[in-house]
């Protein structure tokens, strides 16, 4: 699989909404609009996600991002990878639990 963890994350955002404006995403995952802009195009040339319409059809000023059905399918499979490396580095520190744990310990420093 050929996707970065940003492309992943700005993939599952995207999804979240079904349709999203660029200045509205960058919002979400507070990051500058330009360089959601940038990840989008790549997101676009990867046939990740498409443009599409504004629903208010007067106002033309920014379109919509969605996921594509290709896109979907690659996120599915990022999910189940993510899933189960997450699983695994859980089973090495001992389970959820302490894996919680750690995650206390390593926000309180």
């Amino acid at each position: 699989m050929n996707i970065t963890v940003s492309q992943y994350s700005l993939l599952k955002m995207i999804k979240r909404h079904q349709m999203i404006s660029i200045t509205h995403l960058a919002k979400e995952c507070e990051l500058e609009r330009s360089t959601v802009g940038r990840n989008i195009k790549v997101l676009e040339k990867m046939n990740f996600i498409y443009f599409a319409a504004p629903e208010n059809k007067n106002d033309q000023r920014e379109n919509l991002i969605a996921v594509t059905d290709y896109g979907s399918r690659v996120l599915e499979e990022a999910i189940q990878i993510w899933q189960s490396v997450q699983k695994e580095i859980e089973d090495k520190l001992g389970g959820e639990d302490k894996a919680r744990e750690l995650l206390t310990i390593l926000n309180s420093i």
